[in-house]
């Protein structure tokens, strides 16, 4: 049941994905690497586009307690380091999403059963966990940063740029634990009920990350 689902998935994503990249692929290059294109817009901006992501994680939840994959940790994360090179050779909006759709669907439910088998494993680490909880704020501003960070001190190129970008990292981390704590925990709180409140506060927020 796990390896069909997953199956599943993969294939709906690929085929969705396809589909809306294929403006992209492979014979406008430039126009998918110049940011402001509509083309660069509708392949990673435009929430159509990033419905299949959201479908694909939602429907990989239900893998977690079925059939343990018969892929090892390190076996599963060669393949999805392996189809990110792939994926370099081409990196349109196909090339650079849908080769490493299949992967890494297998390589997250892999850790995920392994998580809830309770095998001890790096993913564990407080660190880790701290910054999953912030993922999602991390996702939604750090493209902001960015692109701060490159219509004021990209020009500069160099160590001034490079310093940038490490600048922009940490703005970017920052911004996205403030807003877990005083934006995302309170939400939680408010509008999931006061066993769930207790739990988050018990927690330090780590629940919302695995109800998400």
């Amino acid at each position: 049941m796990a390896v069909r689902t997953v199956a599943f998935a993969a294939v709906l994503g690929f085929g969705i994905y396809a589909v809306l990249a294929l403006p992209n692929t492979p014979f406008d290059q430039a126009a998918y690497y110049e940011p402001n294109t509509a083309a660069a817009w509708l392949t990673n901006i435009f929430s159509l586009s990033r419905v299949a992501e959201f479908v694909i994680g939602m429907t990989l939840v239900s893998t977690i307690r079925g059939p343990r994959l018969r892929v090892g940790k390190v076996a599963s994360g060669s393949i999805l380091a392996a189809s990110y090179l792939l994926a370099a050779v081409n990196p349109s909006g196909i090339g650079s999403a849908a080769l490493t759709l299949v992967p890494l669907c297998i390589f997250i439910v892999v850790l995920a059963q392994s998580d809830a088998a309770g095998e001890p494993s790096i993913v564990h680490h407080p660190i880790l966990l701290r910054l999953g909880s912030a993922s999602y704020y991390f996702y939604l501003v750090h493209q902001l940063v960015i692109r701060l960070e490159n219509v004021t001190l990209a020009r500069f190129g160099g160590l001034i740029h490079g310093l940038g970008m490490l600048t922009a990292l940490a703005i970017s981390l920052g911004a996205a634990e403030l807003l877990h704590k005083y934006v995302e925990i309170p939400a939680y709180r408010r509008f999931s009920g006061r066993a769930y409140a207790s739990t988050l506060t018990k927690s330090g927020g780590a629940g919302v990350s695995a109800n998400r």
